[in-house]
């Protein structure tokens, strides 16, 4: 009986040591790593970090090390933490980072199979190594033939950037069949987010028709709409044509329209649309005046609006009226409503500006306002900078 629950209490010792450590970071660098992946068969999850990123260090600190998380990610990955800041600059180039931490899944074989940007708790990066880890898989059952249209959307929605042949060949037929119940299906919306849509495809008709339903379901659908709407704005600054940019206005209305309290008038949409086209196009002259007609037409009577509009033209102009102007709305904006936000925004227009006794004095009434002690902070930041400058 003794030998028996030694026996058990070294077998439960024993478990708990091979769970203990989390994940477990290759050693070595990363033609050493795929040479690892390719021998054991296995996938490779990458960790993209910065020394000074709070959201990496908190993961490194509390997701990686989860005993659970850690025996299946050691079981079907080879994982590597790459400082993108110092180490492999050419893998990182190829990448493409955009923020920090970005977690990418490859093959043996280097490709890209999926990517997520940001900070992931212990639950959701286990269902992101569940999903890739599936991959192979899926892909088998679709260049067979045999896969479910779950599978094939499940597929896909990794397949972008792996198998682009593959995606570009399955995903036009899925995406022109998807009904209002697919679209409000969270894995094919996630796989919709990815389709490279134009405000004049069948699908973004689709998914405006139903504003109202689906920016109900999906917490990103503004976010899906607004890429699709930038791709306009791109192709029209692209070819340097302004008419283009009628479906990119047109559409914004007609978001405007279901989801916003305010309504505005067609003209509206327009200096909106051309504020947005010369911003791009880098016309600072064109841009300076839609952006003036915008703000005194349609917000003069609204503080938010009037120090975002101050702070896009402080920023973008050093022309004397421009800088008057940013002013001018600053100061109007706090007669409307002094809140510490609209202190804080307009104490850094007048800094922009180069009013800084104005700024400075601004900013010092943030000190009125119960801070806490990140906000204490900043602005504690900001006086220092204004007085330094």
């Amino acid at each position: 009986m003794k030998r028996t629950v030694f026996v058990l209490v070294l077998t439960l010792g024993m478990s708990q040591l091979l769970l203990a450590d989390g994940i477990e970071f290759f050693k070595g660098d990363w033609k050493a790593a795929l040479e690892s992946a390719r021998k054991q068969n296995k996938l490779l999850f990458v960790d993209f970090y910065a020394t000074w990123c709070g959201p990496c260090i908190h993961m490194s600190k509390t997701v990686f090390p989860d005993a659970e998380l850690g025996s299946y990610v050691n079981q079907h990955f080879v994982s590597v933490k790459i400082n993108a800041e110092e180490e492999e600059q050419e893998l990182v180039g190829s990448v493409n980072l955009e923020a920090y931490p970005t977690l990418v899944f490859f093959t043996s074989g280097g490709e890209i199979i999926t990517r997520h940007v940001g900070y992931l708790e212990i639950e959701e990066l286990r269902q992101l190594a569940e999903d890739v880890n599936q991959y192979p898989a899926l892909k088998q059952a679709v260049v067979k033939g045999n896969a479910t249209r779950n599978e094939l959307v499940r597929f896909l929605t990794m397949a972008r950037q792996a198998d682009r042949a593959l995606f570009d060949q399955y995903a036009p037929g899925i995406l022109q069949s998807l009904s209002l119940s697919d679209l409000q299906d969270a894995d094919t919306w996630k796989f919709v987010s990815l389709a490279d849509m134009m405000p004049g495809d069948d699908l973004f008709k689709k998914i405006i028709a139903h504003t109202s339903v689906l920016s109900a379901t999906h917490s990103d659908f503004a976010e899906v709409v607004f890429e699709a709407l930038n791709r306009q704005k791109a192709k029209a600054v692209a070819a340097q044509d302004r008419q283009l940019m009628a479906p990119y206005k047109d559409y914004l209305k007609m978001l405007y329209d279901s989801l916003a309290d305010q309504k505005y008038p067609a003209a509206y949409f327009d200096l909106l649309g051309d504020k947005d086209y010369y911003r791009d196009m880098e016309d600072l002259s064109s841009y300076a005046k839609s952006l003036v007609q915008l703000t005194d037409q349609y917000h003069t009577g609204n503080a938010s609006a009037l120090l975002e509009s101050a702070l896009e033209l402080a920023k973008a102009s050093s022309e004397s009226e421009h800088q008057a102007k940013a002013v001018a709305w600053a100061e109007q904006a706090l007669k409307l409503e002094k809140t510490k936000n609209h202190v804080y925004s307009a104490s850094v227009v007048f800094y922009y500006t180069g009013r800084n006794e104005l700024a400075l004095k601004t900013a010092q009434q943030l000190y009125t306002f119960e801070l806490d002690e990140s906000e204490k902070e900043a602005v504690d930041d900001l006086v220092k900078t204004i007085q330094e400058g």
